[in-house]
């Protein structure tokens, strides 16, 4: 999906570049211009593919968040179980 919106992002900047290049615009203010109108067009078309996107970046995170969540609380209760275990000194520590 990122490919996809990024695809249409440089579409879009492309498109405009071509048109503006045709209406004789040259120089940075080509790229300027051009950078400009799509990024503003970018924000109003591709409204849907960027929630998208987004929904699945976060969907992604919070899978991690879980996992990451799962394991320290592994961690802890293996932590705490072996806290909660007595220390017994080995039989060659005692004194005699």
């Amino acid at each position: 999906m990122a490919v996809r919106y990024t695809v249409l992002r440089l579409l879009t900047f492309f498109g405009f570049l071509v048109a503006l290049w045709l209406l004789q615009l040259r120089g940075i203010w080509l790229v300027v211009a051009a950078g400009l109108m799509s990024a503003i067009t970018s924000y109003f078309l591709l409204q849907g593919p960027r929630a998208e996107l987004s929904r699945k970046i976060e969907a992604r995170v919070d899978r991690r968040v879980k996992r990451v969540d799962e394991h320290r609380t592994a961690e802890e209760e293996e932590d705490d179980e072996a806290y909660d275990e007595p220390s017994r000194p080995d039989e060659g520590d005692t004194p005699r």
